[in-house]
């Protein structure tokens, strides 16, 4: 299943809004070393939320988002 930029995006706009987000997000895909891109296999957005949850700077409801979007992704429910 892929999983859209935009899908990761929103799971973490409604958190910190959406320039925030983009930046989280593409901060997260950089340290993965994937680069910006349309969409992303579930192993990357696995990796990616993971990036997200273990960065300093990531609150209680920034960790819990990202632990929604990875059972999402798990369960095949990303979109």
């Amino acid at each position: 299943m892929a999983v859209e930029w935009d899908t990761l995006v929103g799971q973490f706009a409604s958190t910190v809004g959406k320039e925030k987000a983009e930046s989280m997000v593409s901060d997260a895909v950089n340290d993965c070393g994937f680069g910006k891109k349309g969409s992303y296999s579930e192993d990357e957005a696995l990796e990616i939320a993971d990036a997200i949850h273990d960065s300093d700077d990531a609150t209680t409801y920034i960790r819990i988002a990202a632990n929604t979007l990875k059972t999402k992704v798990q369960t095949g429910n990303g979109d």
